[in-house]
């Protein structure tokens, strides 16, 4: 008898064991269980291309890129989506994330960001040599453009050619937004990068605004331009990983950020932006990387 209660007990304990085992690992598991796959998406079938297939990179934002989620060790599934829908799927209740956003007031209040993936000269104002300079009336003694719709208003006839839902950031995107409707015209399409470029350079308008680090594998392009500084716009800009809030692309965030600081201390990332950087520019993103201005106000 003595025998056989002592079998039972050993026989409970083991079923104790076993079920309290059993609770432990579905106690951790629950997190993980609910735990949603994050949709990150971009506009630029080139940059989906390049990340997702890990190819030479063509550009400043595919070259850090490929530098980070190799320093992740991650490398998410990017997903085309046109241009004007990106902000749908940000709204939704679902992670998401998308790249190579510049952050403004009005997108801090309803999403997060990375810290800088990438940090790039501002945006200038690019017109054809062939075509007449803008008077000096209308630019301030460093020789930049001291107000858009002072040169529009009186000069109708010129057009202004600028990428659908694009945003520039501060009082560039404010000034735009009191020209005349009939001074310019916004660009959509699968690509409305390379068709942007093309119409521009098919000179069906006369003025553009562009990245100087868009135009560095295009030598031959540039040399036909003449760019000018506009009054107000920041010296350069830094672009993040934008995402909707939510536990998920808190953790991812927070992962990438861990990776992005261990980067700015690199050769490699230095020369990611000196490579799509102007040569006449070098020192100036040397100085900006090294002295971490670019940080500031992160």
């Amino acid at each position: 008898m003595e025998h056989w209660v002592t079998g039972c007990n050993r026989l409970f304990q083991w079923i104790f064991a076993i079920v309290f085992l059993w609770c432990i690992g579905l106690t951790v598991s629950m997190p993980y269980a609910k735990e949603r796959s994050i949709h990150f998406s971009a506009d630029s079938p080139s940059f989906i291309n390049i990340i997702n297939n890990r190819l030479a990179p063509i550009g400043m934002a595919e070259a850090t890129h490929l530098l980070l989620f190799e320093q992740m060790n991650q490398w998410p599934a990017i997903h085309y989506i046109a241009k004007g829908r990106t902000q749908d799927k940000l709204d939704s209740d679902s992670p998401a994330c998308t790249f190579f956003k510049v952050k403004t007031p009005q997108r801090e209040k309803h999403y997060i960001f990375s810290l800088p993936t990438d940090v790039f000269l501002g945006v200038r104002l690019y017109q054809h040599k062939s075509s007449t300079p803008i008077p000096t009336a209308y630019l301030n003694d460093e020789g930049a453009v001291s107000s858009l719709t002072s040169y529009f208003n009186h000069f109708s006839e010129h057009s202004l050619l600028l990428i659908a839902d694009h945003q520039y950031g501060g009082e560039l995107d404010h000034e735009l937004r009191a020209l005349r409707q009939a001074n310019w015209y916004r660009l959509e399409g699968i690509d409305p990068y390379l068709t942007f470029m093309q119409m521009f350079l098919k000179r069906r308008v006369d003025f553009t605004f562009v990245y100087p680090a868009s135009l560095v594998t295009f030598p031959d392009i540039s040399q036909q331009l003449r760019s000018y500084a506009v009054e107000g716009v920041p010296d350069f800009v830094s672009s993040h990983i934008m995402c909707n809030n939510t536990p998920e692309t808190h953790r991812f965030l927070a992962r990438v950020n861990e990776a992005l600081q261990r980067l700015y201390s690199s050769q490699a990332f230095m020369q990611a932006l000196l490579d799509f950087t102007p040569i006449s520019e070098h020192d100036f993103i040397k100085r900006l990387v090294t002295s971490r201005r670019f940080l500031l106000g992160e």
